[in-house]
């Protein structure tokens, strides 16, 4: 399979990313491009060594301290209102009635 890409501001993306190192081939960041946009449409479709992957990060991350424990759902909608607040302050926009 050959895939073109036909728009210049991504091709130049590719080639950065090949060019810093963070990719040994175009091919491989188009490859990683894909796997991401399966994983962000939840097709459900992982491979075991992908959910291994996934937990041994989760677990690293435990590890180092970056959990949140988060005890009821009062606190959960507290922590996702700060998430969604600091997101709208990033980007200047006045928060959405409930």
């Amino acid at each position: 399979m050959q895939i073109t890409v036909h728009r210049p501001d991504l091709e130049q993306f590719v080639e950065a990313k090949v060019e810093s190192g963070e990719y040994p081939t175009p091919d491989a960041v188009v490859e990683d491009a894909l796997v991401r946009l399966r994983s962000e449409q939840g097709d459900g479709d992982w491979s075991t060594d992908e959910l291994r992957e996934a937990v041994h990060v989760g677990l690293e991350q435990l590890a180092r301290g970056e959990g949140v424990e988060l005890n009821g759902d009062q606190e959960l909608d507290a922590f996702f209102d700060d998430i969604k607040r600091a997101g709208r302050e990033r980007h200047g926009q006045e928060p959405t009635p409930r």
